[in-house]
């Protein structure tokens, strides 16, 4: 029989930010990157949350809930992407931090992805670290995605207060050397839940008026952003894929980082002049941080 032993206590997510990000700057104004969605984490900077000191990534146990194939396959998809980060965070904000006995069958759910015999924020970073460097890895940038964020009139900003509402432009680019234009574009928009929530559906760009898709109800994802141009439209340049309000929440810092959407063949990157869909080695998809203070920042 398998048992697992819960500890009633609700993970505070603060503390899931600070953990993602304990290698990052913290600079007060936003910052827009290109390569991966998430810094690599040192593993040395890595701890439990009892305080010890976590094993290197060689040093890693594994059990029964560890993916013995890819530890960082938690859904055992055969992918590591976004879908992956929910699981986690979804199964932290149910039951909290636990310890599983690992007696019994093999689980579906891989979610000990350090082998610890614990579920907590280090298995989500773990994840995220992996698909940094799976990011990191392309070698050629043909399709930019960046990611922009701005008070509800437009203006770029670069701090936030609790409350707050703003928007996150996602645009994307055909960076070929003979640039003709996106026809179809989509990807996940990874972000943590604690800080801020989006208050809309997404809206879409012109450039992108077929097949439009978006999900931004679950937390700390916008879930398959995206659309198809027009049949007769060759736009070079960056164009907007779409734009979703959000709301600051809590204070902290915050980070959205796009990844490859899941849902295929549907949901894939096609440039004009090329008949086969867009290979993820081929695509950059873009980061962008920023603060968020409390309401009485002077």
């Amino acid at each position: 029989m398998c048992t697992i032993k819960r500890r009633n206590r609700v993970l505070r997510f603060e503390s899931l930010s600070d953990r993602l990000l304990m290698a990052a700057d913290l600079a007060v104004s936003a910052t827009s990157e290109f390569v991966g969605p998430l810094p690599l984490v040192a593993e040395s900077e890595m701890t439990r949350v009892d305080g010890s000191q976590n094993a290197s990534l060689s040093q890693l146990r594994s059990s029964d809930y560890t993916n013995h194939v890819n530890r960082y396959d938690v859904d055992g998809d055969g992918k590591v992407n976004s879908r992956d980060v929910q699981s986690l965070v979804n199964n932290i904000e149910e039951d909290g931090i636990y310890h599983p006995s690992f007696v019994g069958p093999r689980p579906r759910t891989y979610w000990d992805t350090n082998g610890d015999a614990e579920l907590t924020p280090i298995d989500v970073l773990l994840v995220l670290n992996e698909i940094a460097r799976s990011n990191a890895e392309a070698v050629s940038t043909d399709v930019q995605f960046r990611l922009e964020l701005t008070d509800p009139t437009g203006t770029p900003v670069d701090s936030l207060r609790v409350g707050d509402d703003f928007l996150l432009n996602v645009f994307v680019r055909d960076n070929r050397e003979r640039s003709q234009g996106v026809f179809a574009a989509y990807t996940d928009v990874i972000f943590d839940p604690a800080i801020a929530m989006p208050t809309s559906a997404p809206e879409y760009g012109d450039t992108f008026p077929n097949q439009r898709s978006g999900d931004a109800s679950a937390r700390g994802l916008i879930n398959e952003l995206g659309g198809v141009g027009a049949t007769s439209q060759v736009t070079s340049g960056e164009q907007l894929l779409a734009t979703v309000q959000l709301r600051a929440t809590s204070a902290g810092y915050i980070r959205f980082a796009s990844s490859m959407a899941d849902v295929r063949p549907d949901h894939v990157i096609l440039l004009h002049g090329e008949d086969d869909a867009i290979g993820n080695d081929r695509v950059n998809y873009g980061a962008i941080s920023i603060s968020v203070f409390g309401k009485d920042l002077d």
